[in-house]
């Protein structure tokens, strides 16, 4: 189940448990705020768009109960994420696939999914890792947002919501790309750096495909 440099980390919530590597970008609290951002029902048929560890699909399942399709485009990752989902017996809810959401469409099939998330990679600039995992985890290299945004509009269903986290220095940028590929932003939070609430540093969104205009701020 294990391999070497490998760890098992309790989620506190519902018994989970995730498998993660020191020496590899895990997951962050921005991950964990978006799992708490997103409503699913049961009834949902969601895809987790670059999974990594697999965190998001692990914890919305064990919270909703809904149906899920996580992809991650590193090899290995995919393996770590799948590995976690049978750890938590969800192996039968969470099906995970290796491949680049970039084309993933043809694969997965036209406006399948009535949500997505994601927690996409989102350093554009900055000395990037030399570990190839972390580098791909961390930079947009292989999925900017604009490719994301195309993705997730081939992908949903009209009507079928978006939900991610991204940085604010990239707010107007992220919308552009949505709204651009007929996926409105329909509400956002805000994610502060220090507990002063001072500075933002990322913010959470969810958007909807086909939407109309009309934006709601969580403060």
């Amino acid at each position: 189940m294990l391999y070497e440099n490998e760890k098992i980390d309790d989620l506190f919530e519902n018994g989970l448990r995730i498998i993660r590597r020191e020496d590899v970008f895990a997951y962050g609290s921005d991950s964990v705020l978006l799992a708490s951002f997103v409503s699913l029902s049961k009834k949902d048929v969601v895809l987790d768009i670059g999974t990594g560890t697999g965190i998001l699909s692990i914890l919305l399942e064990g919270r909703y109960k809904a149906s899920f399709t996580a992809v991650e485009i590193d090899p290995y990752m995919a393996d770590m994420a799948r590995r976690s989902t049978i750890l938590n017996g969800q192996q039968d809810k969470i099906k995970v696939i290796e491949c680049d959401v970039r084309t993933s469409h043809e694969m997965l099939g036209y406006e399948k999914y009535s949500v997505i998330v994601s927690n996409p990679p989102y350093f554009t600039g900055g000395t990037k890792s030399e570990n190839a995992i972390s580098k791909k985890s961390r930079h947009d290299d292989t999925l900017s947002m604009d490719e994301l945004a195309y993705s997730a509009e081939k992908l949903l269903k009209n009507g079928g919501k978006l939900f991610l986290v991204y940085p604010s220095s990239r707010f107007a940028s992220c919308c552009a790309s949505l709204v651009s590929h007929n996926i409105m932003p329909k509400r956002v939070k805000p994610i502060y750096a220090d507990e002063k609430k001072t500075r933002i540093n990322c913010f959470l969104i969810e958007a909807k495909k086909g939407g109309k205009d009309g934006l709601i701020w969580e403060m």
